[in-house]
């Protein structure tokens, strides 16, 4: 099976670094605070499909930086395949740019479209994203009450 995993918000909470604007997003996004973030219930599914040999990708529509790798290895998430905006990816809404990237994907690994949603479902908590790849054949579920149902108690 092949688990794709958002990362705001479906396995990591980085709700202290979400401004209003893009440019707030922006100045908030520094190595202090994205050593803030902490994991959401379902990245402990996340965790087990990697850890059972199942193939686990991240799709996100943030541009990375070495602090998100460096958050990565200290909250512990493993992935196979990593797919993510760049810089030269503009504005593109959520829901294209995931679907041009998985579609991508697909290509590479030499399989059509069909079949690579055949064998993978995501999970992603954008509105748009969910709407975009679910009307294009891959199944989609959206991890907030999954995450609101399974918090930890402080």
């Amino acid at each position: 099976m092949h688990f794709i995993f958002d990362l705001d918000e479906t396995v990591i909470d980085s709700s202290h670094r979400q401004g209003e604007t893009l440019d707030e997003w922006i100045a908030l996004n520094t190595r202090e605070n994205i050593l803030k973030d902490t994991l959401l219930p379902l990245a402990d599914q996340m965790k087990a499909a990697y850890h059972n040999g199942d193939v686990v990708t991240v799709c996100t529509s943030r541009v990375l930086s070495a602090h998100d790798f460096e958050s990565f290895r200290s909250l512990g998430l493993r992935f196979d395949n990593l797919l993510a905006r760049t810089l030269l990816d503009g504005n593109e809404n959520p829901g294209s740019l995931k679907l041009r990237l998985l579609q991508g994907m697909a290509k590479r690994q030499n399989i059509s479209w069909r079949q690579f949603c055949r064998t993978a479902i995501m999970f992603d908590d954008n509105a748009d994203v969910k709407e975009t790849l679910s009307r294009n054949g891959l199944r989609c579920f959206c991890p907030i009450n999954y995450n609101s149902r399974n918090k930890k108690a402080a």
